[in-house]
């Protein structure tokens, strides 16, 4: 049977995804690239180090882009089938959410929390749920300590 596992987390990026399970004694990391999926296990008592810190996204910053290159394509072709009126109309129209939701991608950060063992890593990125991310991250310290302690309260 195999263990009980909660999924603490995810972080996606332009080649993949890596998501995040809590087990009884160890963080099992799974990672997904295209067709590959590989698993890797992070016991307790081998975790060295445990952070929480912020970044800006940068899949969300590019996605955003090239959603605005396309809203600003858009509104060119409009523009050279209907005229600069449709055009302009279009690009008022595509222009202000787009650009908000680059700004607040920006002013917003992701709250990143990275756990490092003697086998590898495991990330997952929190972005508009900073009391989650604190939450995992208090989680994993107080197991990680608990195992370094053998159980002991």
């Amino acid at each position: 049977m195999a263990p009980r596992r909660v999924k603490l987390g995810e972080r996606r990026d332009l080649m993949g995804r890596e998501r995040v399970y809590q087990a009884a004694e160890f963080l099992e990391c799974e990672e997904a690239e295209g067709s590959k999926v590989r698993r890797r296990r992070l016991f307790y008592d081998e975790i060295v180090l445990v952070t929480l810190h912020q970044q800006i996204g940068g899949t969300g910053l590019i996605t955003a882009a090239i959603v605005i290159g396309l809203g600003a394509l858009a509104a060119l072709i409009t523009a050279g089938i209907a005229g600069a009126r449709a055009g302009g109309l279009t690009l008022l129209v595509l222009a202000p959410p787009l650009l908000a939701f680059l700004i607040m991608r920006v002013a917003i950060q992701e709250e990143i929390v990275t756990v490092f063992g003697l086998r590898g890593r495991a990330r997952m990125a929190f972005w508009l749920r900073r009391a989650r991310a604190r939450a995992v991250y208090d989680g994993i310290v107080a197991r990680v300590t608990q195992a370094r302690l053998g159980g002991r309260s």
